[in-house]
């Protein structure tokens, strides 16, 4: 072989030595970190799409609360008369009361039952025997709201936090209004089984309290009585 030829030959070696391209080892390096950052990628989104649902669920569970006690307030402070059915656990809370809000039956008197219903684990507003539904995130909709498989709505039904209905028991307060002043109490119960196998349940309560006093059980019936009722 001529010298020159060698020459070339070398030549050749060292361009192909300063050719750009990716062995073996830095491919699969590569892929695996975009591999990896498709994965964390996924699991940031799901954990936004789970924290987004949850506080939409809290969010209804608490306009269901706040609904609820604040009906109750109203009907025990305008009650035409009142009755705790069942001390509890749980317990039951009847009262009749005209609803001056009602556009069509503003003048009749209708029968409140404020009971907790076992079936669904939460506490439930029957008029005339009929359930009573809230508006609860801008939606007319039933409570629990739509949840899924892993989504769990409850409160409780006996205990420190179950549901209950009592008159006031304080020594300070004069018996006259003692016997008048109702207290209502529960707590809702929301858990979330978690997205993977092995992850930790969301758990919250949310406990409500309401208080009234039956002081204005006369002026339904002496507005039915008066000469304004045709």
């Amino acid at each position: 072989m001529s010298i020159s030829r060698i020459a070339a030959s070398l030549r050749l070696l060292k361009l192909n030595r300063k050719r750009r391209g990716y062995t073996m080892m830095e491919a699969i390096l590569v892929l695996a970190i975009g591999s990896i950052l498709v994965f964390g990628l996924g699991i940031l989104v799901i954990s936004v799409r789970e924290n987004i649902w949850i506080n939409t669920q809290l969010r209804n569970a608490e306009e269901y609360g706040k609904n609820y006690c604040h009906t109750w307030e109203k009907v025990v402070r305008n009650a035409v008369g009142t009755r705790i059915r069942r001390v509890g656990p749980p317990a039951e809370f009847e009262a009749e009361y005209m609803d001056p809000d009602d556009p069509i039956h503003n003048n009749s008197i209708k029968d409140y039952l404020f009971k907790f219903n076992n079936a669904k684990s939460i506490p439930e507003i029957r008029v005339n025997g009929r359930v009573r539904y809230f508006e609860v995130a801008d939606n007319y909709t039933k409570f629990p709201p739509s949840t899924d498989r892993r989504d769990n709505f409850e409160v409780y039904r006996a205990g420190r936090k179950g549901f209950k209905i009592e008159r006031c028991t304080r020594a300070n307060i004069p018996a006259s209004y003692r016997d008048k002043f109702l207290t209502m109490s529960f707590t809702i119960l929301y858990r979330r089984e978690p997205t993977f196998t092995g992850g930790r349940w969301f758990s919250k309560e949310i406990p409500f309290t309401a208080s009234a006093y039956t002081v204005n059980t006369s002026w339904p019936v002496n507005y039915l009585d008066s000469s304004l009722v045709p």
